[in-house]
C-alpha cells in the first residue's frame, strides 16, 4: 500500500492517547480485534506516524476501558494531518460504530 505524503516538521514530538468503551458487554471480541488491526494498519499508510500501539483490555472492572490507542508523531502538525487524513477518517468511522464513549489526551513532550 502506498504511503500518503506527510507533513514533515522540525518541532517537539507530539503524542496522542485514546481510550474507548464498547457499547456493552455483548460487543463481540472480533469488533475489538478489527478496530485494533485497522488502527495499527495506519502506520504503513500515513506518513508522520512514528508509532502506533493498540491494546485490548483484559481488566473487567467498571473503571476499565476496552480499547486503548497510543500513538506518536514527529510533531503536532503531523498529528493534525493524520486526524484529517481520509484513511484515518475511514478507520475512525468504523471505531465510532462499535464504541459508545471515549477519552483523549493529545500532548507535546
Amino acid at each position: 500500500t502506498a504511503v500518503d505524503d506527510g507533513f514533515m516538521c522540525d518541532c517537539e514530538e507530539s503524542k496522542n492517547y485514546w481510550d474507548w468503551t464498547s457499547f456493552d458487554d455483548s460487543c463481540p471480541y472480533h469488533e475489538k480485534k478489527e478496530s485494533k488491526n485497522m488502527l495499527e494498519g495506519l502506520k504503513d499508510k500515513i506518513n508522520g506516524i512514528v508509532k502506533i500501539e493498540v491494546g485490548i483490555d483484559f481488566n473487567k472492572s467498571e473503571q476499565a476501558y476496552d480499547i486503548v490507542l497510543y500513538s506518536e508523531f514527529n510533531c503536532k502538525e503531523d498529528l493534525d494531518s493524520y486526524q484529517i487524513n481520509p484513511k484515518h477518517v475511514e478507520v475512525a468511522s468504523y471505531v465510532k460504530k462499535v464504541t459508545n464513549s471515549r477519552i483523549v489526551a493529545d500532548y507535546i513532550v
